[in-house]
């Protein structure tokens, strides 16, 4: 029994959409993180400017 080496697919042939299609969740899956990570940091440095005007105004009185 010989062994006949395969040729890698060409470009545009059946691996193309399937690579296509990983990189395109890996893009969403980017996106997504980013979107969570600035609404991380928009709540916390909301959170942190409520703790000094707390903290201003407790020290006002």
């Amino acid at each position: 029994m010989s062994t006949v080496p395969t040729e890698p697919a060409p470009p545009g042939g059946p691996a193309a959409p399937a690579a296509a299609s990983a990189v395109q969740v890996a893009e969403q899956k980017k996106k997504r993180a980013t979107a969570i990570r600035v609404f991380v940091y928009v709540a916390v440095t909301h959170l942190w400017a409520a703790l000094l005007i707390i903290m201003f105004a407790v020290g006002r009185h």
